[in-house]
């Protein structure tokens, strides 16, 4: 069972090798690696996977505390099905006002008008931006 703050994307492979335009990254004291960069022709682009969205598991491996290279090992090696479950809950603080952007979301210097789906499905305004 997800949270409100967790999504699951699942995409299909059309061939074993292809890509599937998505880029992870890590801080070096992250526990799990986050979505960085998504292609403009990625598939996950349907499933409400967002930039910033850290990455719990892919295709039921849980990713915490491993190494960047095995958490995209996991993609590349995916037959056909790759299935991301992600959160955005670091990416938001429920105060008093509601739900604001937290500060490490600014940090993807991302442009000020980006304000994905996600934050605004959770009730990020402009404003807390």
């Amino acid at each position: 069972m997800t949270s409100q703050f967790e999504i699951i994307a699942a995409v299909t492979k059309e061939t074993p090798s292809s890509k599937v335009g998505v880029t992870l990254s890590m801080e070096p004291d992250d526990e799990y690696p986050f979505v960085s960069k998504l292609s403009d022709v990625s598939p996950f682009h349907e499933t409400g996977l967002k930039i910033g969205m850290k990455v719990l598991s892919i295709n039921s491996v849980d990713l915490k505390g491993k190494p960047l290279k095995e958490c995209t090992g996991i993609i590349k090696s995916a037959v056909r099905e790759v299935v991301i479950l992600a959160t955005f809950e670091d990416l938001v603080e429920n105060t008093e006002d509601g739900l604001i952007a937290k500060k490490g979301y600014r940090e993807l210097n991302l442009p000020r008008w980006y304000i994905p789906d996600y934050l605004v499905a959770a009730g990020v305004t402009e404003e807390d931006w």
